[in-house]
């Protein structure tokens, strides 16, 4: 049975060794086959199953280590020194882009309280979970919105830990 089902290959094959068809000629032959098949009618058979590779932005290196007096202003160094690879999707830079300046806007009105705000991206993240995979967009936004939640996290660690160390300096 097995070689009932090479058989036609078989044959193509064998026509191609002895220059009977041009490589070409076989390669015409195999796509009219393919197109055929109803799973691969009208899509690429090359790119079907191709996921994009995303590479997520990072904070630059200078940033990284800043000294500030308050969580905001660390808040704001973690949201405005973002670094991009080159190779990022125009879409996905735009809704990644897109979270950090709405969220960058809903800061500024919340200064000295930034608890709203970590509600808010927390709240909409989870609302948000159910359709990321949708567009490169809407995975960008996504994605600026964890970073957001990241910044949020790491600027309450940052006063945190400065308020430590002045404690610890004080009480010694």
């Amino acid at each position: 049975m097995s070689d009932e089902k090479f058989k036609d290959l078989d044959e193509l094959f064998d026509a191609v060794f002895k220059d009977d068809i041009s490589p070409e000629e076989l390669r015409r032959r195999v796509n009219r086959n393919n197109q055929r098949n109803p799973r691969n009618r009208g899509q690429n058979p090359y790119t079907r199953n191709r996921r994009i590779q995303i590479i997520k932005p990072v904070l630059k290196k200078d940033a990284r280590d800043r000294v500030f007096k308050s969580r905001y202003e660390y808040f704001i160094n973690y949201i405005t020194n973002i670094e991009f690879h080159p190779a990022t999707s125009a879409d996905y830079y735009g809704g990644f882009e897109d979270a950090i300046e709405q969220y960058h806007n809903r800061a500024e009105s919340y200064k000295n309280n930034l608890i709203i705000v970590e509600n808010v991206v927390k709240d909409e993240i989870r609302g948000y979970n159910n359709s990321v995979n949708s567009s490169i967009y809407s995975r960008g936004y996504y994605d600026g919105l964890c970073y957001i939640e990241g910044s949020l996290k790491r600027s309450k660690k940052m006063i945190e830990e400065e308020i430590v160390r002045v404690l610890k300096n004080t009480i010694i």
